[in-house]
């Protein structure tokens, strides 16, 4: 029996999104109301992070596929409700 092979493209941005999420609930709220200078900068990172997590979650070109050793002339099309849901966390 051969465990699945899943796609590079969608392995990666899962990863991706996982570990900017655990970096955002790593940042102490506390620190960050009073203007910590580091709870700032990670504040800064998962912004950056999610902006381009939208990039490659709304990307159609193959250039994701080529980033992550998948194939290039099939992207991945993560769906509507998924491209919506990276869009509407870069708008906050």
């Amino acid at each position: 029996m051969q465990a699945p092979n899943p796609n590079p493209s969608l392995f990666f941005v899962f990863d991706f999104i996982r570990n900017t999420h655990r970096t955002l609930k790593s940042i102490d709220a506390e620190k960050f109301r009073t203007g910590d200078r580091d709870a700032r900068a990670q504040a800064q990172e998962v912004m950056g992070r999610n902006a381009f997590a939208n990039t490659l979650v709304g990307d159609t070109s193959g250039k994701l596929a080529l980033l992550t050793g998948g194939d290039p002339t099939d992207p991945v099309d993560f769906g509507d409700e998924i491209r919506n849901r990276a869009k509407a966390v870069v708008e906050v």
